[in-house]
């Protein structure tokens, strides 16, 4: 039996009616705390002052830098605020500590009250907005109703029958798990808790292995005799459990602070899935994209560099064997650039043109193969997929 590699995005969970980018974004920046924002900072804003709770703060940072703001930018900017408490202050900070790029930029001096000011709290920031992400999809996916839950456990089981998997999800929910019936996770019973062991992973079976590259709902923070690791739960009431996510820190190589935990998140991701299990589970599909030519992708948008380099290399190791399904964006009226919804112009370089508008589609367009032979094929319809959706992807994929 020949191996299958499924690349799950947002845009999957999104296609379930499960919350995405937009609804994490409203949640991590927070509804109006009057009580917050008494307890606030003073910010100059063209010269009035008036008090900011942190998730105001950070949001009026990002929305007057980014031109798109999401939840990644908001909690990146947290973490970059974090930092700054490592060289004791900001505008202040001593020459040998202040980066050279900061010249280049006009520096709001009315920030630094606030930014001082916050550093100390960052980490708490994280941590809730990560725990409110978290209570919102597991609600959501309880509330998933029968016909979706059934749609997806038949791609998985079509998907099971034909091929042996790896799947990789970018999501945090636990819809894979609750969609099959036995996994490899690498997660194996050491006294009554679920415990990473890369030897268990590695192994060879015919059980669909499970990478949650960025955590899962389901995992929690534990504490050991080598300090805090990621630990599993057999369901998401495990992590629920008080202090259950708790996030904790490491410092990258150049000496910026990182916030780790069972749910990563932020533009240093590259940095983060160092750590167990989450630098296994991304070696773990380097490796079957290395040695496997078939390639499922559901809804990722491409806006995680360092996975996106991983498809891109794809056709550099197998050629024109190499066999790619991309299935897109049902929602026609959606912008191409929308977050995790669609595979964006990103990952069409030099080896993924544009067709010749041979998907005539509102706000789409189509893909041709990588080499100009039948090794890519684009599902515009989106998922979850119908029975006979799932019979051409078969076909294309075992060809």
């Amino acid at each position: 039996m020949s191996k299958l590699t499924v690349l799950l995005g947002s845009g999957f969970s999104e296609g379930l009616g499960l919350p995405g980018t937009r609804d994490f974004t409203e949640l991590v920046r927070g509804p109006v705390d009057e009580s917050a924002i008494a307890l606030g900072f003073r910010h100059n804003v063209y010269g009035s002052l008036d008090r900011v709770s942190a998730p105001q703060a950070m949001w009026r940072m990002a929305s007057g830098y980014y031109e798109i703001v999401n939840f990644e930018n908001i909690l990146h900017l947290a973490e970059t605020i974090m930092a700054y408490r490592n060289i004791r202050g900001w505008l202040s900070a001593a020459d040998r500590a202040k980066p050279a790029y900061g010249a280049f930029m006009n520096i709001m001096a009315q920030w630094k009250e606030v930014i001082d000011g916050f550093s100390f709290q960052m980490d708490r920031f994280i941590e809730d907005s990560l725990n409110e992400i978290a209570r919102l999809l597991i609600d959501r996916a309880n509330e998933l109703s029968a016909d979706r839950r059934a749609k997806t456990a038949l791609l998985f089981q079509r998907l099971a029958r034909a091929f042996k998997l790896t799947i990789a999800t970018l999501n945090y929910d636990d819809v894979v798990e609750r969609s099959i019936d036995n996994w490899n996770d690498g997660f194996e019973a050491v006294d009554g808790m679920q415990v990473f062991s890369p030897l268990s992973l590695v192994e060879e079976s015919n059980v669909p292995q499970l990478l949650h590259l960025h955590g899962s709902v389901r995992f929690y923070t534990k504490q050991d005799g080598a300090g805090l690791s990621i630990a599993r739960g057999e369901s998401t009431a495990e992590a629920d459990a008080p202090q259950g996510r708790r996030v904790f820190f490491k410092d990258t190589q150049a000496g910026d602070p990182i916030v780790l935990g069972p749910m990563i998140s932020g533009l240093r991701k590259s940095d983060k899935v160092s750590i167990t299990p989450y630098g296994y589970y991304n070696w773990a599909l380097r490796d079957a994209l290395i040695r496997h030519p078939k390639l499922l992708v559901i809804g990722y948008g491409g806006f995680d560099s360092y996975i996106s380099d991983m498809i891109q290399g794809v056709y550099d190791v197998h050629g024109d064997n190499t066999r790619a399904a991309f299935v897109g964006l049902r929602d026609k009226t959606k912008p191409i650039t929308d977050f995790g919804l669609l595979l964006p112009i990103y990952l069409m370089g030099s080896r993924m043109a544009l067709s010749d508008r041979r998907a005539e589609l509102d706000g789409l367009v189509g893909l041709r193969s990588w080499s100009g032979n039948n090794t890519c094929k684009y599902f515009v319809d989106g998922f979850p997929l119908s029975e006979t959706e799932i019979d051409e992807m078969l076909v294309f994929l075992q060809s």
